[in-house]
C-alpha cells in the first residue's frame, strides 16, 4: 500500500517514520495519552512495538501534526485485515495539550475518507472502553456505531472496563467538510 500524507484544514498526517522515535517513545509513556489503551510497558517493548509500526502491511500509520507547526502532537493507524480484505481498523492518540481542539475529528474523518477510498473496503472497525465517553463521542460524530460490548472484558491497571467495538460502513460515514472543523 503507498503511504502518503494526508491534509485536513489545520493538519498533516505524516507516514511513520524512524526519526518519529522519540515522539512515539514519549507518547506511550505519558499516563494521560495511555489511560485507557494499555498499561506503560518499558522502553524495549515501545520500540519492539514502533519496529513492527514501521514495518506494517498492509496498512498506515501516521503522527498527526499541526500544519504550521511541525511537531508532533498524535498518532493514529489504519490497519487493513487480511483475514476480511473489505474490513480495516482503525486507532488513535493525541497528547493532552491539544484535546479538544478537534484535531481527532480532523484526523478520524481523514483516515476514514482514505480507507474508504481504498479497493475493497468497506467498513473500519475501532475499540473504545465504556469509561472513555470522549472516545466514544468522537466515533459517533464520525459515524461509527456500536455493534458489541463486552462487559468487563478488559484488565487495564487492575481493573476492568467494558469493551465497545464500533463499527463505520461507507454508507454512515459523515466526512468532514472541507475548511471546517468543530
Amino acid at each position: 500500500m503507498m503511504k502518503n500524507e494526508l491534509f485536513t484544514a489545520r493538519l498533516v498526517l505524516t507516514p511513520l517514520n524512524a526519526n518519529d522515535w522519540p515522539f512515539y517513545l514519549a507518547l506511550r509513556q505519558n499516563p494521560d495519552v495511555m489511560k485507557y489503551m494499555a498499561e506503560i510497558d518499558n522502553e524495549d517493548g515501545i520500540r519492539q512495538s514502533f519496529e513492527r509500526l514501521l514495518n506494517q502491511e498492509p496498512g498506515c500509520y501516521f503522527i498527526i501534526r499541526e500544519q504550521h507547526n511541525p511537531q508532533a502532537v498524535g498518532d493514529i493507524g489504519l490497519n487493513i485485515n487480511r483475514l476480511v480484505p473489505d474490513a480495516a481498523a482503525v486507532g488513535y492518540s493525541l497528547l493532552p495539550h491539544v484535546r479538544g481542539k478537534g484535531y481527532a475529528y480532523e484526523a478520524l474523518s481523514a483516515v476514514c475518507q482514505f480507507a474508504l477510498n481504498l479497493p475493497g473496503i468497506k467498513k473500519i472497525s475501532a475499540l473504545a472502553l465504556r469509561e472513555n465517553q470522549a472516545s466514544i463521542q468522537l466515533l459517533e460524530k464520525v459515524g461509527f456505531r456500536c455493534e458489541i460490548v463486552t462487559k468487563e472484558s478488559y484488565l487495564l491497571n487492575g481493573h476492568y472496563y467494558d469493551d465497545c467495538e464500533y463499527r463505520l460502513y461507507e454508507e454512515n460515514f459523515r466526512p468532514l467538510q472541507p475548511h471546517s472543523h468543530p
